[in-house]
């Protein structure tokens, strides 16, 4: 749906007057609201038979006036007739259901249901406090040098499985939408509502991460590779950055910059020779497409550099 509807709903979760039927209250205060289906109810019966009957009148008069004026087409008759057939069947079907989607200061929900709003078939939730790595990333395509879509992906472990040692992914969804320049990033043209959800999750995680670390002495950042994290790969403290084991901090850092979707960190003791054949020092670079927590990263990595 919409920016303006979603506001509005969420004004209305407060006065308890939202189109929403079930909100868990597991995801505490709700800060964001969508949905597929904005209706409140299903058609009346006469209202769904007057749909049926208008859709069939039309599909025969399309077809009727095919067969009369271009019978000898059989190919092109054949196609139509099957598509429209199709298309009535779709426009005249007046099944209810839809699937909200909420995301509160506490975790984020997708609540499913058939029939009326009230008749729920599933609910999935899933708290902050029971995430500890959160994946994102968008890739352009182009098809012939020109712009096919962007996909994506959303991918979320939990915390340490003690019995297997490991972290089990516990959400991914990915899919693509086509907008190339977005202007609201939360919101991109083509993209459906789990995408728009999930935007907003990343954002509300991101605070609850920081906010959850800002006291603490040093804040481990993961890589992921092929599914397999390393936990440890970068540490940050409020005086330095650890990168494999490479110390960088404000005096001793030549300069950062990005390159092909890499964070570059360079050290005062890197040097190049012969046009770049022959590197010495130091130089670490992070691929920012495989970094968990990607967002709250950048904020530790900022506080670092500029004392923030």
């Amino acid at each position: 749906m919409n920016k303006s509807w979603k506001s509005e709903q969420l004004d209305k979760i407060a006065a308890q007057i939202a189109v929403f039927r079930h909100i868990p209250e597991e995801i505490g205060n709700v800060l964001y609201c969508d949905t597929n289906q904005p209706n409140s109810e299903p058609l009346s019966p006469i209202v769904a038979k007057r749909k049926k009957i208008i859709a069939v009148i039309v599909c025969a008069l399309v077809l009727i006036l095919y067969w009369i004026f271009l019978y000898n087409h059989y190919i092109w008759g054949g196609i139509i007739t099957i598509l429209a057939i199709i298309i009535t069947g779709m426009v005249s079907d007046s099944t209810f259901s839809g699937s909200d989607y909420f995301v509160g200061d506490k975790g984020f929900a997708t609540v499913s249901f058939w029939g009326t709003r009230d008749n729920i078939i599933s609910v999935n939730i899933l708290l902050f406090k029971d995430i500890e790595y959160f994946f994102t990333g968008e890739c352009i395509n182009k098809m012939n040098y020109t712009y096919n879509n962007t996909s994506y992906y959303f991918s979320i472990y939990g915390k340490l499985d003690e019995s297997t040692n490991q972290y089990n992914n516990i959400f991914f969804s990915e899919g693509a939408y086509d907008d190339k320049r977005p202007t609201d990033a939360f919101n991109p043209k083509g993209a459906n509502e789990e995408y728009c959800m999930l935007k907003i999750v990343e954002k509300i995680w991101t605070s609850f991460f920081v906010l959850s670390h800002a006291s603490d002495d040093k804040v481990n950042f993961d890589l992921i590779n092929d599914e397999v994290i390393n936990s440890d790969a970068i540490t940050i403290s409020r005086n330095e950055i650890n990168v494999y084991g490479t110390l960088y901090n404000s005096s001793n850092t030549k300069r950062i910059y990005t390159s092909n979707g890499n964070l570059v960190i360079e050290h005062i003791n890197h040097s190049k020779k012969l046009f770049g054949f022959i590197e010495n020092g130091d130089i670490s670079s992070i691929p920012l497409s495989s970094l968990g927590n990607r967002q709250a990263f950048l904020i530790f990595f900022d506080r670092l550099y500029n004392g923030l």
